[in-house]
């Protein structure tokens, strides 16, 4: 059995002058392993500072760097007249935990060793894992990805600039939990004046987007077990959210007027909340009619459940003005509403808001202070100077005059050159929904399609219920040329695999 060193090996302890790594970083981290890994013992005497400079032909001072670190993080001791030590409250049991620890972390064969997780973060993993080739491809025809090069960079880039210059001599001192409040000021007359939403500055909350929104209300109005209703096709990420929260996720059916309300009471009358898509529902387009949107304002307030009213696509509509938002309608205070900026201008700006009744407002407050704090301060006061100045209206009328281009563009080529698909007529948003020819398998075909390069979202992967196989096609993102090219590429894809089912 090799004995325990007496001292430092000075000659096998090497500093290399040729790594990125400063010399001071090189001398500490190679102590601090051979402590820990046993071949320097507890009460061992190192050199003298002065001969391990020597040694290594370095200065003193890189050295003390090293011994002074190491002393300060209870590695080392120093005794006054002695010389420094390896501390003794290094355990002697710590190489023998660590080898055992070494030995039980090991690897099996066959395949990584899987984490302990709680229920909860396995289920999110899980949902992650089915849904994750459906969330992340970012060629035609993903849906929800605005067009490129229509950034507002050179004026965004003005207004950052001046703001820094402003904050240089007055900077932020606090950051407000609910947002920066010029922001949610011009949100507030923004909602106001498009949207028909009836709101002050107070009762809106910055997010970084839709599914932070769903997180924060889960934790804040769901126990874990509580129903919540969703629309049946819906929004992926939405039902992954509600469900990472603890929700028992009930789908309901959607009919010519939106959710099924009847169905919904019969399969869980005792929902805490409903999530919905009602100006441009997700995927489908379906707009809810006003009778069911009375009728379900009706019952969150007999019930004192609350409505989730997500408006993702309400700058977007093709044919008369943006309609007027479910909680315009709410007398009842049962609406929560959500929108975003990212089909505006960019995913990557992650900002979004809440639009809570006041009586959350302390609630949210209070989890917002402790747990979470808003996006970045700087966007949200870029953002809230481009809507004060009114760029914003100007940038959106033009978005909706590209996509009706684009959406327009789409519709031609596929009727052209695809003509077995059946296209229903979209009045918003920033995709379509391609019906395929009865019997088909969205899936398989979408498999096909990707296979060319051409991405596709098959309906029934939204669904929890057999539905008619249809493409989801998103258009807002790609200009004429990649339109056309790609819309070849399906219709020579879907030549063989669709020829069973076209006449």
């Amino acid at each position: 059995m090799p004995s325990t060193p007496r001292t430092l090996d000075l000659a096998s302890f090497i500093v290399d002058r040729s790594l990125d790594e400063p010399l001071h970083l090189q001398i500490y981290h190679g102590v601090r392993d051979s402590i820990l890994n046993g071949r320097l013992a507890p009460g061992l005497r190192l050199p003298s500072t002065r001969t391990m400079a020597l040694s290594w032909a370095i200065s003193r001072s890189t050295v003390l760097a090293a011994i002074d670190q190491l002393k300060a993080e209870g590695y080392l001791e120093g005794r006054a007249g002695s010389g420094v030590f390896v501390s003794h409250t290094i355990p002697d049991r710590l190489n023998c935990v660590k080898s055992d620890r070494a030995k039980s972390d090991a690897v099996p064969t066959g395949g990584n060793p899987s984490p302990q997780l709680s229920n909860r973060g396995s289920s999110i993993c899980d949902e992650f894992r089915i849904r994750r080739e459906y969330f992340d491809h970012a060629t035609p025809f993903r849906p929800g990805v605005p067009a490129e090069g229509t950034f507002p960079s050179k004026r965004w880039s003005r207004l950052s600039t001046r703001l820094w210059r402003k904050f240089e001599c007055d900077p932020p001192l606090v950051v407000e939990p609910m947002g920066y409040s010029p922001l949610r000021e011009a949100i507030a007359v923004h909602l106001g004046a498009t949207r028909g939403v009836s709101c002050d500055a107070d009762q809106i909350v910055i997010v970084s987007s839709t599914q932070h929104a769903l997180m924060m209300l889960g934790q804040i109005l769901l126990d874990s077990g509580d129903s919540v209703w969703i629309e049946d096709p819906g929004y992926l990420r939405a039902q992954a959210a509600l469900a990472a929260v603890g929700a028992k996720v009930e789908p309901i059916p959607l009919d010519d007027e939106g959710i099924d309300l009847e169905h919904a009471l019969r399969t869980a009358p005792s929902a805490k909340l409903c999530y919905v898509t009602p100006s441009h529902q997700y995927p489908l387009g379906i707009t809810m009619s006003l009778s069911r949107r009375l009728a379900l304002l009706e019952w969150s307030a007999r019930s004192r459940s609350w409505i989730v009213e997500d408006d993702y696509m309400a700058e977007y509509r093709y044919a008369g003005q943006p309609l007027v938002s479910l909680q315009g309608l709410d007398e009842f205070a049962r609406v929560i509403y959500l929108g975003t900026f990212s089909k505006t201008f960019s995913p990557a700006l992650r900002l979004g808001f809440i639009v809570i009744p006041q009586e959350l407002i302390s609630a949210f407050n209070a989890v917002r202070s402790l747990i979470d704090r808003c996006p970045s301060f700087i966007d949200q006061a870029v953002l809230a100077e481009f809507m004060r100045e009114g760029h914003l209206g100007r940038h959106v009328r033009r978005m909706r005059r590209v996509y009706d281009e684009r959406r327009n563009c789409l519709r031609h080529a596929l009727n052209s050159e695809i003509p077995c698909l059946d296209l229903r007529p979209v009045q918003s948003g920033m995709h379509t929904v391609a019906w395929l020819p009865s019997g088909s398998d969205d899936c398989r075909v979408a498999r096909h399609l990707a296979e060319e390069g051409v991405v596709t979202f098959p309906l029934s992967t939204m669904c929890h219920r057999p539905i008619a196989p249809a493409l989801i096609l998103g258009y807002a993102g790609w200009n004429r040329v990649q339109t056309l090219q790609q819309v070849r590429r399906m219709e020579r894809s879907l030549r063989t695999i669709l020829s069973e089912y076209c006449s």
